[in-house]
């Protein structure tokens, strides 16, 4: 079911070209073969239900978000779909971006301020007759490791991360590396997951009280759905 699912989602995406959907688009663009695999008419569940019938079967990475009374079905994390945009769309006004992305305006500045601090986008102040605008571009960090992507993801490039932003504490929070490193959802929770099998790193609870919701969603879900927030090196 849950291969069914993913494949139908993919689809959906691909033809729209989109990262993400509102629900009521993604209802109608649903096969009517889908309730062979979700064992109800979509068409005939309100929104708010539908997102309880499938959170259970979205792939890794997607994720549900929620502004005023829309909710949106988003393929990537709230980040990695705004860097997207970016590298599509360079050297756009904050303005623009915010009126082109349904994001809320505290976390689209959230996020824009942690890619600009972790070095993953720039800002230029420009000059407009009523005054300054800011235009952001997403800076490239590894040029050279688009021919092979498979060298960027590794446990020597995580660790790399980790040492750059933990100031010499032995943990750090996680949601700060996945956005430092701006990894794929899939590929970091999949190295990440890999090093703590492994027993290299260990990755604990805390008060999820303490982090804004975008925080959290950058934080890891376990296999268990514990919220993980801090990420401990405990050795090679």
């Amino acid at each position: 079911m849950d291969s069914s699912f993913s494949d139908i989602l993919e689809n959906i995406f691909e033809k729209q070209k989109k990262d993400y959907l509102t629900f009521t688009s993604l209802k109608s663009r649903l096969p009517a073969s889908i309730k062979s695999v979700v064992s109800i008419d979509v068409k005939k569940t309100s929104n708010k239900d539908l997102e309880e019938i499938i959170k259970p079967y979205l792939p890794a990475g997607y994720i549900i978000y929620v502004k005023g009374n829309t909710r949106y079905l988003f393929r990537k994390s709230l980040q990695e779909v705004i860097i997207s945009y970016l590298k599509a769309n360079p050297n756009l006004s904050l303005n623009q971006v915010k009126a082109n992305l349904p994001f809320k305006r505290e976390e689209l500045a959230e996020i824009i301020n942690n890619l600009v601090d972790t070095g993953n986008a720039k800002t230029f102040i420009i000059a407009k007759k009523d005054g300054f605008g800011t235009r952001i571009s997403i800076i490239d960090k590894n040029p050279d490791i688009k021919k092979n992507e498979n060298i960027a993801y590794t446990p020597e490039a995580f660790k790399e991360g980790f040492n750059a932003i933990n100031k010499g504490k032995p943990y750090i929070k996680i949601f700060e590396l996945r956005r430092f490193l701006a990894w794929p959802s899939s590929s970091f929770d999949t190295c990440m997951q890999s090093l703590w099998d492994a027993g290299v790193i260990e990755l604990q609870a805390s008060d999820p009280s303490l982090l804004t919701a975008d925080q959290q969603r950058d934080s890891y879900r376990d296999k268990s759905n514990t919220l993980r927030i801090l990420l401990f090196w405990r050795g090679e």
